[in-house]
């Protein structure tokens, strides 16, 4: 499902040749004419895209309503003291919501479904299995990952119905596969290879990670741990999809030389790219308490109520983010706690991230056309 890349950025594909330099013309040259011309066979039509629904067009009414709750989501977070924090943060939340909303990072199309699981907090809502037909390759896909499928249910491949796999994957998880994939596929498709793979990769770990960290809170869930933890790299991914070539050298040449993420972000785009992250999990359909929780980091977690949604989220991404980074013992313990773990699951937890990161991401396939 091939999205049309939109912003600035150049996307860097191999040159077309011109007419005159094809060889039916250069042969047509040779011959110096005579007799009549006859006229070339039309052209193979371009097989379909398996990504193309993600990049239908959106009904000018529903892009009007995701408009407006943008609007309303970048009201809130810039007016929240404890988000805010220090005052060259309070532009900042504009920028980061008009890069959100003119390269939509998400297609609009499935913000009904994914806003129909994760709109309301303390909740996962529910819809029908039969919605996720409009990304039918990617949840059949899916299915066929046995890191993706519940506990205690067995799947036999291959999956033809599209109730059997959002079965064995849940609900959650494929609402929150959708917001990944399009994420992705958005990035992959604006963006050289060089660029997009180490940054998408970096993401996709995090995502791993995040859903481990959610697996262990049923009430949290896979789904949106999975997008916690890929919040900690999908702001900066978008960033430098949405900017020139010369402000994502800048930016990158700013991490490689160990500038923070954040740094890096207000210096090269004026944002910080959890701020990013943030409303790009509001365009999606994620309840605000997702954008506050994740947003929330950058300012420590301070004044959260230890048992809102908001500080789910924020105890998902720390502990996703700090386990990628190797820093665990800055994860403070009313994150463990808020999650559930014990002494007993962290070390587990621990010793799991450690082999996922030697092993390096398996979901690469999630970046991909979803071909069955």
């Amino acid at each position: 499902m091939a999205i049309p890349p939109k912003g600035k950025i150049t996307v860097i594909t191999p040159t077309a040749r011109s007419k005159s330099a094809s060889p039916s013309s250069s042969a047509a040259s040779a011959k110096g004419g005579g007799g009549p011309k006859k006229s070339a066979p039309p052209p193979n039509p371009p097989k379909p895209d398996p990504d193309e629904a993600f990049g239908a067009e959106d009904d000018q009414a529903q892009a009007q309503v995701l408009n407006e709750e943008l609007e309303s989501a970048t009201t809130k977070l810039k007016t929240t003291p404890r988000i805010s924090g220090a005052d060259e943060r309070l532009g900042s939340w504009d920028v980061a919501a008009a890069v959100v909303k003119q390269y939509r990072p998400v297609p609009w199309i499935l913000w009904r479904l994914i806003h129909g699981l994760f709109g309301k907090p303390g909740k996962t809502g529910t819809v029908e299995p039969i919605a996720f037909d409009l990304v039918r390759p990617l949840i059949l896909n899916a299915a066929k990952d046995k890191t993706l499928i519940k506990d205690g249910v067995t799947i036999t491949t291959p999956v033809v119905k599209i109730e059997e796999a959002t079965k064995g994957l849940d609900l959650d998880v494929c609402a929150a596969l959708c917001v990944v994939h399009g994420v992705c596929r958005r990035i992959s498709v604006s963006l050289a290879e060089r660029v997009w793979r180490p940054i998408l990769e970096d993401a996709l770990m995090r995502a791993q990670i995040g859903y481990h960290v959610g697996h262990h809170c049923p009430r949290f869930g896979r789904g949106r741990g999975m997008l916690a933890g890929f919040s900690g790299r999908c702001g900066l991914a978008v960033l430098i999809a949405s900017g020139d070539l010369s402000k994502a050298q800048r930016a990158l040449e700013g991490l490689a030389s160990g500038m923070d993420i954040r740094k890096v972000g207000i210096t090269v785009y004026g944002c910080d790219p959890l701020q990013v992250a943030a409303m790009t999990l509001s365009a999606a359909g994620c309840n605000i308490e997702a954008a506050f929780g994740v947003a929330s980091f950058s300012s420590d977690g301070k004044d959260v109520a230890p048992k809102s949604e908001e500080f789910l989220w924020l105890s998902a991404f720390a502990i996703s983010e700090h386990l990628r980074m190797g820093s665990t013992e800055q994860i403070e313990e009313r994150y463990w706690q808020a999650l559930g773990f014990e002494l007993a699951d962290r070390a587990a937890l621990k010793e799991k991230i450690k082999i996922l990161q030697r092993k390096g991401p398996s979901w690469g396939w999630i970046i991909a056309p979803q071909k069955l």
